[in-house]
């Protein structure tokens, strides 16, 4: 305990992990993994240790080989996975049933079927792709319930309301779930791209920020004040702020009253039943020409810089070339 308590660092640490996992190598590569995880930045430099059980680096470079094949092997098998529950998932949406817009849960969000199905049990099924167009997924919706397929894929997959091409929309606004979605382009008529979830939001932005660069694209976040008020993170908020802030595209979202605030209100659907489609609409499309002029305008830096480099590019070129005379 005495020399424990003496440990102050990261590096002392790491010397004391070294030590106490000579023993064990395969501790060791794990004690390695989690030091550098933890955002450590020291350089090291081997000075001839050597292990108490006799091994080499070779020994060690060795067996750090056969982790990474052991970690190939397991991110292949999660690939072959995710390839069998699609195809599963593909047969389950092309055999169920198709629906209109009395499902409970859509009377119950006041918003239109666009694209779903339901299965055996009567759950909504919502098809989830990736930006190629492949369907990975499916989620399952029904009243106070949502589901996926066991064992699917499903970062950075979405489903589409609106314009299934995405190649011919020059507008696309990114939400959490399916109600929200629903809202929306029945406010606005623009694609909407449902995340499912907060914690997909990243991905998803990111994966159609690469593909459509030239797109405006709009993330349109849920705002759970209620869960502040409790001392929590307003985690819907938190998510497409930092999918927005990580791939320079704008953010939207709604505001309530004291009153609305506690009684749940948090999406842009909460929105649409106490200030009407109007005004959905109204938030939407001001957020959409913000984000239209916040994108010329980066572009329009980023071809001054563009110049400017070339500029320093050719005086380069003329400097080497005098030297050279």
């Amino acid at each position: 305990m005495q020399v424990l308590q003496e440990v102050y660092s990261l590096r002392l640490l790491f010397q004391i992990c070294l030590f106490f996992s000579s023993q064990n190598f395969s501790i060791f590569l794990v004690l390695q993994d989690v030091y550098y995880k933890m955002g450590s930045k020291d350089n090291w430099k081997a000075i001839g240790y050597e292990f108490s059980n006799g091994l080499t680096q070779e020994d060690y470079d060795r067996q750090k080989a056969l982790n990474q094949a052991k970690q190939l092997e397991r991110d292949n098998e999660l690939d072959r996975v995710h390839e069998a529950t699609a195809l599963l998932s593909q047969s389950k949406f092309k055999e169920a049933k198709s629906t209109d817009d009395t499902h409970p849960y859509l009377v119950a969000k006041n918003v239109k079927n666009h694209g779903l199905k339901i299965d055996e049990k009567n759950n909504l099924l919502m098809p989830l792709q990736d930006s190629e167009g492949k369907h990975w997924s499916n989620q399952k919706i029904n009243v106070n319930f949502k589901g996926f397929e066991k064992h699917a894929k499903k970062e950075g997959n979405f489903f589409i309301i609106g314009e299934q091409n995405l190649d011919k929309t020059q507008e696309m606004i990114i939400v959490e779930g399916y109600s929200t979605g629903a809202t929306i382009h029945e406010a606005t008529g623009k694609t909407v791209i449902v995340a499912v979830d907060s914690g997909n939001l990243l991905a998803v932005t990111q994966a159609l920020d690469t593909k459509y660069p030239n797109s405006t694209i709009l993330l349109a976040a849920d705002n759970d004040k209620r869960l502040e008020l409790k001392g929590k993170i307003n985690v819907g908020y938190l998510k497409a702020f930092e999918a927005a802030r990580n791939t320079g595209r704008n953010l939207t979202y709604p505001s309530f009253s004291n009153e609305e605030i506690k009684t749940n209100h948090s999406d842009f659907n909460d929105l649409a039943k106490t200030k009407g489609l109007k005004e959905v609409k109204r938030i939407i499309e001001n957020s959409l020409e913000k984000s239209k002029i916040l994108q010329q305008r980066a572009r329009e830096l980023q071809k001054e810089q563009n110049q400017t480099n070339q500029k320093v590019r050719k005086k380069e070129v003329v400097r080497s070339v005098s030297i050279g005379r």
